[in-house]
């Protein structure tokens, strides 16, 4: 089933097509369950109950195909998992399984998902598509319930433990424990145990009797279980060989003070709260996270990784044995997270993470090491970008220190950065800027950016990992490119300066030539700029972003505000194209001015076209090129040198906790009950949610 952004289709179409294929799935599970149970010598109330759950079954995949249709799709507009055969094949022989993993487990989850389905329906807009899957969800706690009654009766027959049956088909036919939230209200108005379903998940029910008496209505069981099941929780072990050290190789030094951590003490427990999932294959920003989150998995660390984000794409974080669960914010489900897991160390990726959710980590475990990571400072680039849009060139846009009080976004991401403990920072320009013009200490900022590895790495690989065994050379290239997740608002600018000004300069001096617009979340403005006749072709998403540069001579990165360091420019240098930036996109990425640059810089229109032009068609000039570039990769963003001061800056920090809070004058301040809108609107809205679901029930 390929991703939501990749699919090329509309969220709700997505979420809808997504539905009608698991309701067909169910039509024919439900047949095959009563054809192969003819000769079981099962009463008819058995195959008449089920012909009641499949007439149902069909009632609702034709009440989703005619919405998809009146939505202007059809059903198998784009392909779909297989999961329902897969554990049809599995439990083809073991009538008590197939009732185990078809209504209990698979139509249980459905009642879990489904209030999240309609709420992000309603979020799209869609009201008459999230009123068709709420009354699906209504009407499939009737299936679980005869699910369970069926398969309780098989039990009984054979004198057999229901539940005993029950926990051993989950571990036998799943690759994976039951994972939570569960709509433990659904499931119990279905008649479903809580002592069923957790013990062969990854909770425990220690607190629910004292959740349910203040939140009836609440949908995520709220204390998770130490049990380690012997054939699901094994990956999450850390492996025992090693790239990285946790502790460093001589004293480590912070503010006079020195500590040496020693083999004895217990490894780092981690936790990420992320805004969407990392990956490899993903956004830069993506990537570097997941980078972060290997290299403290090959140091021996102890990881788990929390976002709001579905959890579709955490294959990466999964094959690293991360332990993986959704949390949303004014919400209590990371109490319970924080108490399974127990960290000694907190990393929220965004600023705004850092406003949603530190104070309840704080709330949990004051000693607990938190970090911001700043991935890029967003009141500079926002404040970039309205300099820019107010006619201001380039230069005055870069040389630009915002105001804190003409900014709200400064306000509050200067504020995250104050009351975390340490803040990881993408490039010595920002941490030159927030030292400097914002009286942040330096013992509070460390360095964080890219980590590229090379055939030489320890593991013999390439890292990240790339699909080709040989980069083209000069001659089997042609064209330019531009990459570019198009919700980024400096990649939208950017690809209207090409558009509209850029490219007719270079398409004057070399006709034949084409650039190719590649990345996700294309709007109509980007799309309506595909005009094949002038050589310019919008090409929307690229599943490998590294395969895709490597086929173009040049990079065309006309940034005109932005903030950080540009991934599409050092994945151009991985794979050997070199590019044409202005002073923006090389900003932070060229330290030694000494150095040569891996391709052109210029912030003046005429200026940046010749040198694309030159650099596409003079080879001597693209080699030099392609060969600062990996200098520069090599030496900037090596990834093991880079990974090691990330892991020794992490370990410094949490030795010296307290006393960096002790140094710190600003934080405590920003701590104060006066100072923390955040959490008390948080606790308001978690409270309020609760009030409304609980009216809802009760009428």
């Amino acid at each position: 089933m390929p991703p939501a952004k990749s699919a090329g289709v509309p969220m709700n179409v997505y979420l809808l097509h997504a539905l009608t294929h698991i309701e067909l799935g169910a039509i024919d599970m439900y047949w095959d369950t009563m054809v192969r149970s003819t000769s079981d010598d099962l009463p008819h109330e058995f195959f008449g109950d089920f012909l009641t759950v499949v007439g149902d079954e069909a009632r609702h995949f034709m009440m989703l195909t005619e919405r998809l249709k009146e939505l202007s799709f059809t059903y198998g507009v784009i392909p779909a998992q297989k999961a329902f055969w897969d554990n049809a094949v599995k439990t083809r022989a073991d009538l008590a399984a197939r009732l185990a993993i078809l209504p209990l487990v698979q139509e249980s989850r459905g009642l879990d998902a489904g209030p999240r389905l309609v709420e992000k329906l309603l979020s799209l807009g869609d009201k008459s598509s999230a009123a068709i899957v709420k009354q699906i969800c209504e009407e499939e706690v009737n299936h679980v319930r005869t699910g369970l009654k069926w398969f309780k009766f098989i039990c009984a027959k054979h004198g057999l433990d229901a539940k005993e049956v029950f926990q051993r088909s989950v571990l036998t036919h799943l690759d994976t424990v039951l994972h939570a939230p569960f709509n433990v209200v659904a499931r119990s108005h279905a008649g479903l145990p809580e002592d069923w379903y957790l013990p062969v998940s990854n909770v425990s029910s220690d607190s629910l009797t004292s959740s349910s008496s203040t939140s009836p209505s609440s949908k995520t069981v709220i204390t998770y279980n130490h049990r380690k099941l012997d054939r699901s929780l094994k990956g999450f072990q850390p492996k025992t060989s090693r790239s990285f050290s946790s502790t460093t190789d001589s004293t480590a030094h912070c503010g006079g003070v020195t500590s040496t951590p020693t083999n004895g003490e217990s490894r780092p427990r981690v936790m990420f709260i992320v805004a969407v999932w990392p990956d490899l294959q993903s956004s830069a920003a993506g990537m570097r996270t997941a980078s972060m989150v290997q290299i403290m998995h090959e140091a021996g660390w102890d990881i788990m990784c929390l976002s709001s984000s579905n959890l579709g794409s955490t294959d990466f974080l999964r094959s690293l044995g991360v332990t993986v669960e959704r949390c949303q914010p004014n919400d209590s489900s990371l109490d319970a997270m924080l108490k399974f897991f127990a960290p000694t160390i907190v990393i929220f990726d965004r600023f705004y993470l850092e406003e949603q959710f530190s104070w309840k980590v704080r709330s949990y475990d004051e000693s607990i090491l938190r970090i911001l990571d700043t991935q890029d400072l967003h009141f500079l680039r926002q404040e970039r970008q309205r300099a820019i849009c107010n006619g201001k060139s380039i230069q005055e846009a870069k040389t630009l220190v915002p105001s804190v009080g003409e900014s709200d976004i400064a306000i509050r991401e200067l504020s995250a950065i104050h009351r975390s403990d340490l803040v990881l920072l993408v490039s010595p320009f920002e941490q030159r800027l927030l030292t400097a013009s914002y009286g942040i200490s330096v013992d509070k900022v460390a360095i964080a950016s890219f980590f590229y590895g090379s055939n030489g790495s320890a593991n013999g690989k390439p890292f990240p990992p790339v699909t080709f065994s040989r980069l083209p050379s000069f001659d089997e290239r042609a064209h330019f490119t531009f990459i570019g997740n198009f919700r980024h608002a400096p990649n939208v600018d950017a690809a209207k300066v090409l558009y509209d000004e850029i490219w007719p300069r270079i398409r004057a001096e070399l006709p034949a030539a084409e650039v190719h617009l590649f990345g996700a979340y294309a709007n109509n403005d980007v799309m309506k700029m595909n005009n094949r006749s002038n050589g310019f072709h919008v090409r929307g998403f690229t599943a490998n972003q590294f395969s895709t540069l490597s086929q173009f001579r040049v990079q065309l990165v006309p940034l005109r505000f932005g903030a950080g360091i540009k991934g599409k420019i050092a994945d151009g240098w991985y794979v050997n194209t070199p590019c044409v930036t202005t002073s923006i996109g090389q900003e932070g990425m060229f330290e030694n001015q000494q150095e040569p640059w891996g391709g052109e810089v210029s912030d003046v229109l005429d200026e940046f076209a010749g040198l694309a032009v030159l650099l596409h068609n003079d080879e001597t000039r693209w080699v030099k090129c392609v060969s600062s570039g990996q200098a520069l990769l090599s030496n900037l963003y090596n990834y093991h040198s880079n990974g090691q001061k990330l892991l020794d800056s992490v370990v410094r920090a949490l030795h010296h906790t307290m006393h960096l809070r002790r140094r710190d004058s600003v934080g405590p301040l920003l701590w104060h009950n006066s100072n923390r809108a955040s959490e008390y609107q948080s606790k308001f809205i978690e409270l309020r949610n609760q009030y409304k679901s609980a009216l809802s029930k009760s009428v």
